[in-house]
Order: C-alpha cells, then structure tokens, then sequence
C-alpha cells in the first residue's frame, strides 16, 4: 500500500506492506506488515497515545516518527512502535511530544520502539547519537539505542524543571528586595512604639 494521506491502522493486516509517501501519515493501533517511511512521510503509532505493531520498519532520511508521551503506562499513556523484524532508523527525524500537558519526573523512562530478538537498530535518528540528549518543553531527555532487553530505543528523563521558588525564598535570593522588606519592617516597628508611647500619654 502506499500512502500519501493519513492512515490509522486499527486491523490486524500482518501481510501488507505499507510504503508512506512524502506528506503522507501512518499511525494507529492495529498490526501491519513491513513499513516503509519514505522521505517526507510521518510514523506515528497509536491513536494519542497507543502502539503499532510491525514487521520490519525502515525510516528514511527526512522521514519522521512521532511519538506522544502522556503517562508511564505503555499504549494507553505513551506510544510505541512494536517491530518483529528489522528496525532501521535511518537517520530520520524524532518528534516527541509531552501529550496532555504531561510533566514526566527525572528518572522515568519509555520504550518508543520494542524490538523483539536480538536484532540491533541499524542507524540512529537525525543528530541523536547513542546516549545523545535533548530538550523538550525545559524537560532534558537521553536516548538510547541499546535499552530495555538490549536492542530497544528508550527515552530516559534526565532532569525536569525546577519549582520556582516563591515568598520568602525569594526575597532571600534578591538583596534589593530584602533591603526593601528590611527598611518596611524597621519604619512599622517605629510607627508601633510611637503609637504605644501615644497610648501611655493618654492614660
């Protein structure tokens, strides 16, 4: 099959092979055969977010995989390519998204593409060498090649955005705006004694 618009596999076709064209788009959650991403054209498995199940997968340069991560529960809350053949990246592009306004915690990884056997991934993504990291959305990720059972591509959080600090930390940080809360604090306490010394006059 080829294709040349946006497809969503939800059958089982194991012995269709399907070739996508440039601005064409494969995804879905069912089970295909051999899949070829032709430059130009787009993989991204599930149905926001789910798992396509494969045969061999070959990206091609200027192709794309897209995969959306919203959770740590395979399938449901993140997708994932799961291929039964050979898996040659081909120096495509990956696309990652954070879905439903995920925030992922340091730590936590993703299998993106379950390669079943012993099988190495030939080829690596676009600019992403093994153990390479990136960033999306101040969320530094690192990926690598050789994960899960030995030949799986897995996303590891390797750090998350910190909480800003708020109220008194704050001030702590900022010398102007200490010096300021410091002087406020002294002109109160003077306002305080002269209203009391006010009071003891009057009695």
């Amino acid at each position: 099959v080829e294709d040349k618009s946006h497809v969503i596999v939800s059958a089982n076709h194991p012995n269709v092979t399907y070739n996508v064209l440039s601005g064409g788009i494969l995804g879905g959650d069912g089970t295909v055969g051999s899949i070829n991403i032709l430059t130009g054209g787009k993989l991204a498995p599930g149905t926001s977010p789910g798992c396509l199940n494969s045969g061999n997968l070959t990206l091609a340069s200027g192709s794309s995989f897209e995969v959306e991560i919203g959770g740590t529960t395979v399938c449901s809350e993140y997708d994932q390519q799961i291929a039964t053949g050979t898996i040659d990246s081909g120096d495509s592009n990956l696309s990652t998204i954070l879905w439903n306004n995920y925030a992922p915690t340091a730590g936590r990884s993703y299998t993106i593409i379950n390669n079943d056997g012993s099988d190495a991934v030939t080829g690596t993504f676009n600019t992403m060498p093994e153990g390479a990291t990136f960033t999306i959305n101040d969320v530094v990720m690192e990926i690598t090649y050789v994960g899960g059972d030995g030949n799986d591509v897995v996303l590891s959080v390797v750090s998350v955005p910190t909480t800003p600090a708020t109220g008194f930390a704050n001030i702590a940080k900022n010398p102007f705006i200490a010096l300021g809360v410091s002087a406020l604090s002294a002109i109160a306490i003077v306002l305080i004694v002269k209203k009391r010394n006010q009071l003891s006059n009057n009695l």
